[in-house]
């Protein structure tokens, strides 16, 4: 987890979205390099400086995958849900980049180098999920998490993150007892530690806290 402006957002979703924007950059120069391949490297001189161009269809295009949640927490709800939003957000920037390079001709980089470029952006973000989507079910990408309490409702908890796929990316890492409960979890998942809260937190490097006691006092 990183802290950003008091909020803690997953390392994951951070490694992600920059990869992203490399691939939206990187796929600019490369959908560019075959529209013109017959020209030897001669690139015509009304294109202008290209990076501009690049960090601009960047972060429109990860602005619009935000919004069609690709870097929220359920990005990786599987694989139908992953391939609607890339296919809506690429649809949505195919048009909205459309509409910047009519407003803005100093943008426009040629219908057939811009078609190329979304295309391979749209490739290099899918194969950045996949990849995502199968490394998921490794540990170090998963949410750590602590659930305080080992009774009916931790056992509720447990069922719940069971049963729903959007879930596959959180590892409980085990259930802190309260004095005199009795446990409805796997006793082998039981953390018998007596240590402060801080200090098992800091110990088993949790991520978030789930409290399911009755009495939240």
């Amino acid at each position: 987890m990183i802290r950003f402006f008091r909020h803690y957002i997953p390392a994951n979703l951070i490694l992600i979205m920059g990869l992203d924007i490399a691939v939206m950059v990187a796929s600019i120069y490369l959908g560019i390099s075959v529209r013109f391949i017959e020209s030897s490297g001669n690139l015509p001189s009304s294109l202008g400086p290209i990076l501009p161009k690049a960090s601009s269809f960047a972060l429109v295009m990860i602005l619009i995958m935000t919004i069609f949640g690709m870097y929220s927490g359920e990005w990786m709800a599987g694989a139908r849900a992953v391939t609607l939003r890339i296919t809506a957000s690429f649809a949505t920037g195919f048009v909205v980049m459309s509409l910047l390079f009519y407003l803005f001709p100093d943008m426009l980089l040629g219908r057939g180098a811009f078609l190329f470029s979304l295309l391979f952006a749209l490739i290099g973000v899918t194969i950045t999920r996949i990849a995502f989507i199968k490394w998921s079910n490794l540990d170090a990408f998963k949410k750590r998490i602590l659930v305080l309490g080992s009774g009916s409702r931790a056992a509720k908890v447990d069922h719940l993150i069971q049963s729903m796929s959007s879930t596959r990316s959180v590892q409980i890492i085990g259930y802190l007892p309260l004095q005199g409960s009795h446990h409805y979890v796997e006793h082998s998942r039981v953390i018998h530690d007596n240590s402060g809260l801080g200090e098992i937190v800091t110990k088993y490097n949790i991520h978030e806290i789930v409290i399911a006691v009755r009495d939240r006092r």
